[in-house]
C-alpha cells in the first residue's frame, strides 16, 4: 500500500497535483483528504476532498 505524509505534494493518476491534508478511511476504502496544488506558483487551491489511495502517485513520478 502506497502510503504519504501530511504536507506531502502528489499526483493524481489521470491529471492535478495535490497536497495531503489528513489520512482517512471511508466506507471501507483507504485515502486522503486532499487539496488542490498548483505547482507553478507552489499554492492550493480551494476546497478539499477524499482521493482513494489507488488513484495518487508521489508528485515526481511522471515528471519529465
Amino acid at each position: 500500500m502506497k502510503t504519504f505524509n501530511i504536507g506531502e505534494v502528489v499526483k493524481g493518476i489521470k491529471a492535478g497535483y495535490f497536497v495531503i491534508l489528513a489520512e482517512r478511511t471511508v466506507a471501507g476504502e483507504h485515502g486522503y483528504q486532499v487539496k488542490p496544488y498548483n505547482i507553478e506558483t507552489e499554492s492550493a487551491g480551494r476546497g478539499e476532498f477524499f482521493l482513494n489511495t489507488e488513484f495518487l502517485l508521489p508528485a515526481d513520478a511522471l515528471r519529465a
